[in-house]
């Protein structure tokens, strides 16, 4: 197919989602919804992911989850990543009884009106943690939809997940321990059987008491309680707790084990970091700015410039791990045209949306039924202008699952981005537990997509216009001339704001990707800083501000107005 053909097509598909979003509207309102330079950091040996690794990119070496309990495996995954981070953050153990091999705990989330539930599987005794996802008490944030937050845990046992929905509730009246121990397991396991208590054990206000489903024999469980008559609260569920789970609760009730201490997040200093023959001369004053800018933000940010002439590269915290949101899609992307290239998926094969693809977020194909088709081209057109995650979820499906994506990131040298579940507007607790890149590593897949080198020069091509079509983020256009082309991929979730793309800057053609997290959830702020470090390294690698480059054009080009994207809560996060 020639690309002028696609490029009508895509004019016309655009009319269409426009007008299906419209006729959506009152549904979403219902809903409330590489570049080969030489590496002189310790980048090569050095994997920041030693907790938790998805199993494409797990390594022999790396240290073993503690296996005693819940809660220690939860804190040791997640305390070298989470900011501040306390003894006491994280609660609430909870072992399934439909599947005693998963586990659920709540991790403190340190300025927010909420909550990360995290969720461990157990294998060979040892518990890992596989997902997790913040929770809002205040579930008007969640448009009231619980579907939204489930997205991205459904294969997690339903007695885990139930506490997810805003209508379940943790408070009763209770007289005795069983009463309350009953009716805890009423609302976490509604539909499955008849509890009754079979032994109680106390020791003061704590309690514990056994319970057996008396129409499935073998579902069995302990139900830790704390409290008086009238005033009981269960601490956590389980047949394997121990007081490292339940700190308060005395010796003789819990089985002893160590307790995990937290340890304090790891995150990369912010300083330049400089790779290959820099001119530090030339680029100085603007990487000062930027390095400001970083430093400034009431978060942590950071970002990585590779001159597409030279091959060297610098940034501030360039290997440090960041949530992906949106940016991932350019991984997609990429694995969709090895596909292309390989002959196993072509431009007009249509696939089917299926339940498993559905998630809330950016983009309207979240409207449309399940079994609805579209083709391969359409679903590159929209995944990457319009950040559909459907389509994402769908393209992911179609090129082998998200294994596939993470051999084609890595044989780019792409080696700490990872597709870890499928793509929605909800965010993990860490970015081990999320889809998750480095802003070295997004630079250096967007080289090799400038250089050709990412898939077939042809594909590569396709790939470098479909992302100077992108236009749903203004950030990084804000910080070069309007005449100068940009092809980003941008990307936004709760306190993360991300914008990574190949600014065409004839003179010297460059590729930045900037990261943040753990910052404010205001877009506004998130962008400026985007923007901000955007402007501040075309300085650096132009030597002159936007307005010195303007003036200096010959003849004078009309200026282009950069179009500043609307975000709302009907479009979702992305």
């Amino acid at each position: 197919m020639k690309s002028t053909s696609r490029k009508s097509k895509r004019l016309k598909l655009a009319v269409f989602m426009i007008l299906a979003a419209l006729a959506a509207g009152s549904a979403a309102l219902n809903l409330g919804l590489f570049s080969g330079e030489k590496n002189t950091s310790s980048h090569n040996e050095h994997h920041r992911y030693s907790k938790v690794l998805s199993p494409a990119i797990s390594q022999p070496h790396l240290p073993k989850p503690l296996a005693s309990s819940i809660t220690n495996a939860a804190y040791e995954a997640v305390s070298p990543e989470l900011p501040n981070l306390r003894t006491g953050g994280v609660w609430d153990a909870h072992q399934s009884v439909l599947n005693p091999s998963w586990a659920s705990v709540q991790v403190q989330a340190p300025g927010k009106d909420g909550y990360y539930a995290v969720f461990l599987h157990k294998t060979a005794d040892i518990w890992r943690p596989k997902r997790s996802v913040l929770v809002q008490r205040d579930y008007s944030l969640q448009d009231a939809n619980p579907k939204d937050v489930k997205a991205v845990v459904e294969d997690v046992p339903e007695d885990l997940t139930i506490e997810l929905s805003p209508n379940y509730q943790t408070s009763s009246l209770a007289d005795t321990p069983r009463v309350q121990a009953v009716e805890a397991m009423k609302q976490d396991v509604p539909k499955d059987g008849k509890w009754k208590a079979t032994s109680e054990e106390d020791s003061g206000r704590y309690h514990v008491v056994q319970l057996q489903n008396e129409k499935h024999k073998a579902q069995s469980t302990k139900v830790y309680i704390t409290g008086e008559k009238g005033d009981f609260s269960v601490a956590g569920i389980g047949q394997n707790l121990t007081n490292a789970d339940l700190p308060d609760f005395p010796e003789k009730l819990v089985k002893k084990t160590p307790r995990y201490t937290p340890e304090r997040a790891h995150i990369e200093p912010a300083k330049p970091v400089f790779n290959g023959d820099v001119d530090k001369g030339r680029v100085g004053r603007g990487l000062k700015k930027a390095e400001l800018y970083v430093k400034n933000y009431p978060g942590i940010a950071g970002f990585y410039v590779l001159d597409l002439r030279s091959g060297s590269g610098y940034g501030v915290r360039p290997d440090e791990p960041f949530f992906s949101a949106s940016v991932i899609k350019v991984a997609v992307m990429v694995a969709v045209y090895h596909r292309i290239d390989q002959g196993k998926l072509h431009y007009k094969d249509k696939i089917k949306i299926t339940k498993q693809d559905k998630a809330p977020g950016s983009g309207n194909l979240q409207w449309e039924p399940a079994g609805t088709s579209h083709t391969v081209e359409d679903y590159l057109w929209l995944m990457i202008t319009r950040s559909d995650n459907v389509a994402t979820n769908v393209l992911t499906r179609a090129v082998g699952g998200r294994d596939y994506v993470n051999k084609v990131a890595r044989s780019l040298g792409a080696r700490d981005t990872v597709l870890h579940q499928k793509l929605s507007d909800n965010r993990a607790v860490v970015p081990s537990l999320d889809n998750r890149t480095t802003p070295r590593d997004m630079a250096t897949i967007l080289a090799k997509i400038y250089e050709g080198k990412a898939a077939s020069k042809h594909s590569c091509k396709e790939m470098v216009d479909l992302l100077r079509h992108n236009n749903m983020e203004w950030w990084m256009e804000a910080g070069v001339p309007p005449s100068v082309k940009v092809a980003n991929k941008g990307g936004w979730l709760d306190s993360t704001f991300n914008d990574a793309g190949i600014v065409e800057y004839k003179k010297r053609p460059y590729v930045l990707a900037t990261f943040t997290k753990y910052g404010p959830n205001n877009l506004q702020q998130g962008g400026n800083l985007l923007a901000d470090v955007s402007r501040s390294i075309w300085l650096a690698e132009s030597g002159e501000t936007l307005y010195q480059y303007e003036k200096g054009q010959r003849p004078e080009k009309p200026s282009r107005q950069h179009k500043k994207k609307s975000h709302n809560h009907n479009a979702g996060q992305h």
